[in-house]
């Protein structure tokens, strides 16, 4: 449902295409994109787009691979999917979606992990946190795209490690939410009230 600010109500959109959760979602452009995720059989690499003003879905070049769980940035008129897993897998694959040409290309790739927060802030993806299952910890990383979009730079870390956290841009700072601090077991998260907030001198 979608919820109306002015009237303080809520009124019925229409339905994901298919059911799905730990997916990401971002806005490009005045619609919605939701990507990847999973259901009660697999992980999926569905990629539907929502047009609030039709209250329509469309069906839109799905993901290089499924996967539940990546982050996901809009940088530069494209969306940029961030890591993310299937299973037992992490993934550190970025893909980059260009709406010019409904396609995605391979971005330069991180340390695998899943779970973790993404934001544009600054002129750049900033991506916090995450969970490495083969490392069996909540990742403290904060990694910043270069401004050519060729690379990463690790830029710092976190005061507390996080997985499942969500980072949010509000005025001049990027605010990380919640998470789990220790690894989950399954894919669980024990979640946290833990709220930190990150702030650079951005370039004028």
């Amino acid at each position: 449902r979608i919820y109306e600010l002015k009237s303080r109500e809520w009124r019925d959109g229409a339905p994901l295409p298919a059911p799905r959760g730990g997916h990401a979602a971002v806005v490009l452009d005045g619609k919605i994109h939701v990507l990847g995720g999973g259901n009660a059989v697999s992980t999926i690499d569905d990629h539907s787009v929502y047009d609030p003003r039709t209250d329509a879905w469309r069906a839109r070049a799905p993901l290089p691979r499924a996967e539940g769980s990546p982050a996901a940035a809009v940088w530069s008129g494209r969306i940029y999917a961030i890591g993310g897993r299937s299973g037992r897998s992490d993934f550190g694959d970025v893909y980059v979606y260009d709406p010019a040409t409904d396609a995605w290309t391979s971005g330069p790739g991180i340390e695998p992990r899943g779970t973790a927060g993404a934001v544009a802030y600054c002129g750049a993806i900033h991506v916090f946190g995450g969970e490495s299952q083969a490392r069996n910890a909540s990742l403290r990383s904060v990694l910043r795209l270069a401004r050519d979009g060729t690379r990463w730079e690790a830029i710092g870390d976190m005061p507390t490690a996080r997985s499942f956290a969500r980072a949010v841009l509000f005025g001049q700072s990027v605010y990380v939410v919640g998470g789990a601090p220790a690894a989950g077991s399954s894919h669980d998260s024990t979640g946290s009230n833990v709220v930190e907030r990150f702030e650079a001198q951005c370039p004028r």
